[in-house]
């Protein structure tokens, strides 16, 4: 009989942790209806593999009501509620009669590493385009693009550019000061030799000089004795 009741709560407690295992494996929520079938089953694919090579959870939620909140506070309810793990990063498309609004979410040192409210910042504007004009799979899987490729660039040295892609950044106002000042220095080195060789050159002739003004000097004492 004990091992009868071990055996139910073993299985009890596998089952539960299934169930919440597969409660938190759906990574999108398209409650507007806004993908069909075959779209979601190329951003789950991308989802997955962007989860394979980065190890975060990326969580794209799309709805038609914020439940009387703010954008904003939907979508850190909706992660408490679902009670994601660390390094998560949310993606909220909200779809109104007015204007659509998105809206992303980082949790976790190593999303806010990445993710900074910068590049936050440019991936909203780059992927609102594509909202704007109804296009939500493309908006969608220009997102995961883009977060994946933040992911594997440098924190500080790549940005966004507007074709969507991620650009290097050249820091061409510091590269054309310091072209300034190193011409400068440079000009200046020259104007110091010149004037240095001129002065070295001026004193060998005034010694020379000097020296046959005091032969000349002996030679004329010499004379008149």
């Amino acid at each position: 009989m004990k091992y009868i009741k071990l055996f139910i709560l073993t299985t009890l407690l596998f089952c539960i942790s299934i169930n919440c295992y597969a409660k938190n494996s759906v990574k999108l929520y398209d409650y507007a209806d806004l993908y069909n079938k075959s779209e979601e089953t190329k951003l789950n694919k991308k989802i997955k593999s962007y989860i394979k090579s980065t190890g975060i959870d990326p969580i794209i939620i799309t709805t038609k009501d914020l439940n009387g909140k703010g954008i904003s506070y939907y979508t850190i309810d909706f992660y408490k509620e679902k009670n994601f793990k660390d390094n998560t990063v949310l993606f909220v498309i909200y779809i109104n009669d007015v204007e659509p609004e998105i809206y992303m979410y980082s949790v976790g040192d190593r999303t806010t590493k990445y993710y900074t409210d910068e590049r936050i910042h440019q991936i909203l504007e780059y992927v609102y385009d594509y909202i704007e004009n109804k296009d939500y799979y493309n908006a969608t899987d220009k997102y995961i693009t883009i977060i994946d490729g933040f992911y594997n660039m440098d924190n500080d040295k790549y940005y966004l550019g507007e074709d969507g892609k991620i650009v290097k950044y050249i820091p061409w106002i510091e590269i054309v000061i310091l072209s300034i000042a190193l011409s400068f220095i440079v000009v200046m080195i020259f104007i110091y030799r010149i004037t240095y060789n001129n002065k070295v050159t001026n004193t060998i002739l005034d010694e020379k000089l000097g020296n046959n003004i005091s032969v000349l000097t002996i030679k004329d004492e010499a004379i008149s004795k």
